[in-house]
């Protein structure tokens, strides 16, 4: 898994993430749903699940993706809330992609609020900074 690069300077982040040939009992699949991973990113108390767009969301709560049958995904996340500095950085901590399509909490599902019920782990990366 490779994560993509910062824009010095810039007010949000820019993750690039490719996963080429990932093998699990879970692939193919035709969605999954990815989203950072950690305590703290951002306060979740009184916010549900939802998709990146919805006004209310958790941090870090980055949609679905494409796993094409041959198991590679590639997806460009752009997102306003994420930070690289200060008590809510995103250095350090995980994207992880889950085995099912994210129903960005509306599905129903005793789930849908706190996880999407977007299914088991199947991969993860740490996001860091790299040397360009």
């Amino acid at each position: 898994m490779h994560l993509g690069y910062i824009i010095p300077g810039c007010s949000f982040v820019f993750l690039y993430l490719k996963i080429n040939a990932v093998r699990s009992p879970f692939i193919p699949t035709l969605h999954s749903n990815k989203h950072i991973h950690a305590p703290n990113v951002n306060s979740h108390k009184g916010k549900n699940h939802g998709a990146p767009e919805d006004e209310e969301c958790m941090v870090g709560d980055l949609g679905n993706v494409i796993t094409t049958e041959d198991g590679k995904t590639a997806v460009h996340i752009e997102d306003k809330a994420l930070k690289l500095i200060g008590p809510h950085s995103v250095i350090g901590r995980s994207i992880v992609i889950h085995s099912g399509e994210d129903d960005c909490g509306r599905g129903g599902h005793e789930l849908s609020l706190t996880t999407g019920n977007s299914g088991a782990r199947v991969a993860a990366g740490v996001i860091g900074i790299a040397a360009a």
